[in-house]
């Protein structure tokens, strides 16, 4: 539905739909998971894409403009300037379970999980891992931890558990806040990778 609108996906993300004016000025912003969509743009363009997806879907369409909403997990603000949004996960994150056992504890550090506990390890840390989008503080630690995902030891399940109870305790906000145009983005890179 998008494609036929002239709603284009990016190259660097095929669920991720821009629009642009014949001027080449983006319009609107789309974002699309499963059947969930966030979009941005201004309100003209927004309801122009409501109509499009009751056409396409039907009138049952729900299209919420609202200063807080949560999307895949993370809570979004518009803060009353209307130039910064602050996104976090905490509700998400509050809802993460370490894996705690008695067994688990009796394990030597060194010792292999089992096919249970390597799983447990494999969808905790995806849970974790799902947290880098407001979590730059974290980045590290998940990157460490996935990589002794294939031959994992109860001491880096016993590490994910104490990073898990430190998101916990230690919530944090991103914060957005709109550059005056016009604005450059400059990458250097580092020849030695």
């Amino acid at each position: 539905v998008f494609k036929e609108n002239d709603i284009k996906p990016t190259l660097a993300d095929q669920k991720i739909y821009m629009c642009f004016d014949k001027q080449h000025k983006l319009q609107l912003l789309v974002s699309a998971h499963m059947d969930d969509f966030k979009a941005t743009g201004q309100m003209e363009t927004l309801k122009w894409l409501h109509s499009i997806l009751c056409k396409h879907f039907g009138q049952d369409v729900k299209m919420d403009i609202a200063k807080e909403f949560i999307h895949t997990g993370i809570k979004h603000t518009i803060i009353d300037d209307g130039n910064t949004i602050m996104l976090d996960h905490i509700d998400y994150a509050a809802s993460i379970k370490p894996i705690n056992t008695a067994q688990l504890q009796k394990l030597k550090h060194d010792q292999a999980l089992d096919e249970t506990y390597q799983a447990c390890y494999l969808t905790l840390l995806g849970a974790v891992a799902w947290l880098l989008q407001t979590r730059l503080d974290i980045v590290v630690y998940v990157s460490a931890l996935q990589r002794h995902s294939h031959h994992t030891t109860s001491l880096h399940l016993k590490r994910l558990n104490r990073l898990v109870r430190h998101i916990q305790r230690h919530p944090q906000r991103l914060v957005h806040r709109s550059l005056p145009l016009p604005v450059a983005l400059i990458a250097i890179g580092d020849s030695a990778y």
